[in-house]
């Protein structure tokens, strides 16, 4: 059976130990929301750099501040 957690850090900080707290102890995956960090997508960048074997996914994406056309900030 496969259990992934959901990911709600409050830092980058917070995300990085989630992360490798989650691959460590053997959940087979982390889900993010909107919430982490503003952008569920970045969220999964900062923690896919930090771990190695563990799925990253989204828990919801909003695509419109997410857009290509959608200016940063």
């Amino acid at each position: 059976m496969k259990i992934g957690l959901t990911g709600r850090p409050a830092t980058v900080e917070k995300l990085v130990e989630q992360a490798k707290a989650a691959e460590r102890d053997g959940f087979s995956s982390v889900w993010y929301d909107s919430t982490a960090l503003g952008d569920p997508l970045a969220a999964m960048a900062v923690a896919g750099r930090a771990t190695s074997t563990i799925e990253l996914g989204t828990a919801v994406l909003q695509t419109y501040p997410c857009h290509p056309s959608h200016p940063p900030g």
